[in-house]
């Protein structure tokens, strides 16, 4: 599962990937929406920017996939609520 750390992946470094859909270069809101599956849609490269600037200093974050799309709920709270969610 995508959103879930990836297993058989032999690296000594933490990593994170980040899979945005088409990019805009749109001033961003600040809100996104984050998904373990993929999703389609726009987000403007500033929300790519503080999705990753956010996942990087987040370590729940180490050795997942996050697919990103603009939305409506604040970087810092979608990440803790995707990170939530594909922990359980």
């Amino acid at each position: 599962m995508p959103g879930r750390p990836v297993r058989g992946q032999s690296s000594d470094r933490t990593w994170v990937i980040v899979r945005p859909v088409s990019l805009t270069d749109d001033p961003g809101s600040g809100n996104v929406e984050l998904s373990a599956d993929p999703v389609s849609g726009k987000v403007s490269r500033d929300h790519v920017a503080a999705v990753l600037a956010a996942a990087l200093q987040e370590p729940r974050s180490a050795g997942r996939i996050i697919y990103l799309r603009s939305g409506d709920t604040p970087v810092a709270q979608a990440l803790e609520t995707f990170l939530a969610d594909s922990a359980s």
